[in-house]
């Protein structure tokens, strides 16, 4: 019999964590990740986008702690087709579906959930990619970077016309709190970061993908305190080291930048602090003290 008929149909509002008690699902979710490939249980659960999400978390769950055996090469081709579909799905009508608020303010449930699956699949993604027996696979299909640079690109955008995803550069706010974990894209732009860091490496394919879509800036442009990405300064750093190795290109690239001053320059006094650039057109730090400058 085919896959699909050996489960038994799921409650419409049903979720797998809610349906079962809790050891129990963690049997059976085990049980069905090690013996099915996650194609056929994708295809069960994608009419049921809350169980889908429950299934890729307790997935990532198992890959962090290491015992999870559903690094293959199948499973691996079918996660990247997965996230490059539900990232057209989420960049159709002009990447409105990426935008957490309506003009009124209140968000649509269906919406809620695509987004959901969405940050799921790029986590899971991002996880995938960190076991170098599927980063090979991964970095053959430049459409995996592809697809990862458009979603950054569309969300840099939004910075500047969405409130509620500005960055936050106060030193005493940098941790997240409860409140901007719920946020419906906390941690999206660190995990695109994440990604590409993890694709270029030792990856000249990807390197030069990056370089040709002149995502090079995009990519510097995201190494800031932002408090709803936590780590992203961090992630930026280790992609920025990543296209460059052995890589001349991208390095004279980088080397070619010129200095465009201080950005933001106001936000750092609320560190006590000023940075300018000095006669040798290096920059400088100066410290604030009673309206005073000091090295």
């Amino acid at each position: 019999l085919p896959f699909p008929s050996l489960l038994p149909p799921l409650p419409p509002s049903s979720s797998l964590s809610s349906s079962l008690p809790s050891h129990c699902s963690i049997i059976l979710l085990e049980a069905l990740v090690q013996a099915v490939p996650l194609s056929h249980l994708y295809s069960c659960l994608e009419p049921h986008p809350q169980a889908l999400v429950t299934l890729i978390t307790f997935i990532c769950t198992r890959l962090t702690s290491g015992v999870c055996g559903v690094l293959t090469r199948e499973n691996t081709l079918f996660i990247a087709h997965h996230y490059n579909h539900v990232s057209s799905v989420m960049l159709d009508a002009g990447g409105e579906k990426l935008n957490p608020l309506h003009s009124g303010g209140e968000q649509d449930f269906s919406r809620c959930q695509e987004l959901s699956v969405f940050k799921s699949s790029l986590g899971l993604l991002c996880h995938f990619s960190s076991f170098e027996e599927c980063l090979v696979y991964l970095q053959c299909d430049l459409s995996v970077t592809e697809t990862t640079l458009a979603l950054l690109k569309h969300l840099a955008t939004l910075d500047g016309s969405v409130a509620s995803v500005k960055h936050r550069t106060k030193l005493s706010n940098v941790s997240p709190t409860g409140r901007e974990e719920k946020h419906p894209l906390f941690a999206v732009k660190t995990n695109l970061v994440r990604l590409v860091a993890n694709l270029c490496y030792q990856c000249p394919a990807v390197q030069m993908k990056v370089n040709e879509t002149e995502s090079i800036p995009l990519i510097l442009n995201q190494c800031n305190i932002d408090h709803y990405n936590p780590y992203i300064m961090q992630w930026t750093v280790f992609a920025v080291r990543n296209l460059c190795v052995d890589n001349p290109t991208n390095q004279a690239f980088i080397a070619r930048l010129e200095q465009q001053g201080v950005v933001e320059a106001a936000k750092l006094l609320e560190y006590g602090c000023v940075v300018a650039m000095g006669d040798d057109g290096k920059m400088k730090c100066l410290r604030t003290v009673c309206g005073t400058k000091n090295d």
